[in-house]
């Protein structure tokens, strides 16, 4: 299996149209709040694992 790369700013602008989504539809806190917790996630991985930064 080919191994791909993982586009961290692709997926942080996508995290954002996400939540801004969720807002907009007046989705509960806690959709909006598993938006934030992979944000958290990708900045440990960034610095945790520095070639996906």
């Amino acid at each position: 299996m080919k191994h791909k790369k993982l586009n961290i700013d692709s997926l942080k602008d996508y995290l954002e149209l996400l939540e801004t989504e969720l807002e907009i539809a007046g989705a509960p806190m806690t959709y909006i709040r598993k938006v934030h917790d992979i944000e958290a996630s990708i900045k440990w991985l960034k610095k945790h694992a520095p070639q996906f930064g």
